[in-house]
């Protein structure tokens, strides 16, 4: 069996022979032969399994024969180059990613701060973006300790997951927004439509999806079919891109539609109010100043709201877009390096550790449960090293008076 490095590759081919030889080689390597290397699959899944890639392969083995000392084998993608800037994001976000997920989950869990189906939904949220931090520690990990060329199962196992994270994060974004188009819409119906039991089962639901996908791209490590391949990067399209997208941007319109029109209709009821007290507002100014600080607050209030769905769903969307955009469009030979190769790598890691900070920063009673659970736990830190003081100093002192009794 003949390996596919470049030393390998320079004895196995030579001034006489042609391109058939590759295709003869690659016919070696789809055979059953239990010594086939992790490097032989590497070039089989570049080289063989990929026409567009053939050629290009053939040019470049007949020019490293002819020139072998000025040219090198290509060089793939090492994680390691980019350690620097990997350990310095993992000291950045680590801590911060666990424990904002951590106090989502407590707060919601122990505390009750939002209502039930909300906090099943966040619960949900939260446990995919622990398992996305989990993940990247491990890849970072095992690109730090292994010193051998990946495998084909590797190079396929790792997108997997990132599909898997990818969809319970987009399609549970999705539930909780039309949640809250439901609530803000329809307040009246709200506990019609949305129920604790109708929230579990689309949590359920979500993860059902997540795992179907990710055993559909688990599939891609022995089906070689390009009828196969195609077909599951237009299901990414559709699943992970299209729908969550046009749900979110469609909930959130309506959000922000009707947001405006309940403020404006406070509007119309502060002006009816100001024209009918218009002789008092005469004799009392102070009355008139209150309305127009009212109508000002208003304003102000539809810049916040504005501003919160902005900061709240167009970087989760972009993010989280962008990088299923890519990671779907690399199958097409679309292949990206460097810098920006690492930085879509560590695109779900920073998501899941910044998203959870965004939630607790724009939800009033999440913020507020945290910060009472933060004072409570800081104050009985302190109260137990006081009475830890206390009691140090007593035993001290009767100590001391006991050995003064003896004398």
């Amino acid at each position: 069996m003949v390996h596919s490095n470049c030393t390998s590759l320079k004895d196995h081919f030579n001034d006489e022979n042609d391109a058939s030889d590759i295709l003869v080689f690659c016919h070696t390597l789809n055979s059953f032969n239990p010594n086939v290397t992790s490097a032989e699959n590497f070039f089989n899944g570049f080289c063989c399994l990929n026409a567009s890639l053939t050629k290009l392969c053939v040019d470049f083995i007949k020019s490293y024969v002819n020139n072998p000392i000025n040219l090198k084998c290509p060089k793939s993608f090492d994680f390691r180059e980019y350690s620097l800037y990997t350990y310095l994001l993992l000291s950045i976000c680590l801590p911060l990613g666990l424990v904002a997920n951590s106090l989502i989950l407590y707060a919601v869990l122990r505390h009750r701060s939002l209502p039930r189906p909300t906090g099943y939904f966040l619960c949900s949220l939260a446990i995919g973006d622990i398992g996305v931090i989990l993940m990247f520690i491990c890849y970072v990990v095992y690109n730090h300790c292994s010193k051998s060329t990946p495998g084909r199962v590797y190079l396929f196992l790792i997108p997997s997951f990132n599909i898997f994270f990818a969809a319970v994060s987009l399609l549970q974004i999705s539930t909780i927004s039309v949640e809250r188009a439901i609530a803000v819409s329809l307040p009246l119906s709200y506990s019609k439509y949305i129920t604790s039991y109708r929230a579990r089962c689309s949590t359920l639901f979500v993860w059902a999806i997540s795992v179907a996908h990710f055993v559909l791209s688990v599939m891609r490590i022995n089906l070689k079919s390009k009828t196969y391949e195609n077909f599951f990067i237009i299901l990414c399209k559709v699943t992970l891109l299209f729908v969550p997208m046009t749900v979110v941007l469609f909930c959130y319109v309506l959000v922000l539609y009707n947001a405006y029109q309940q403020l404006k209709q406070e509007k119309k009821r502060l002006k009816t109010l100001s024209s009918v007290m218009c002789p008092r507002i005469n004799e009392n100014k102070n009355m008139h100043k209150k309305i127009y600080k009212n109508l000002r607050q208003n304003r102000f209030k539809e810049l916040k709201i504005s501003l919160n769905i902005a900061v709240i769903v167009l970087p989760f969307l972009c993010c989280w877009g962008f990088f299923t955009f890519v990671h779907v469009f690399e199958a097409g030979n679309i292949k990206i390096e460097g810098v920006a190769n690492w930085f879509i790598n560590t695109l779900p890691f920073i998501v899941s550790s910044t998203n959870p900070i965004v939630y607790l920063v724009l939800t009033r009673s999440l913020r507020e449960t945290v910060k009472s659970l933060l004072i409570l736990k800081i104050s009985k830190w302190f109260n137990y090293q006081e009475s830890e003081r206390i009691t140090s100093t007593m035993t001290s002192m009767m100590t001391k008076e006991y050995d003064e009794n003896n004398l």
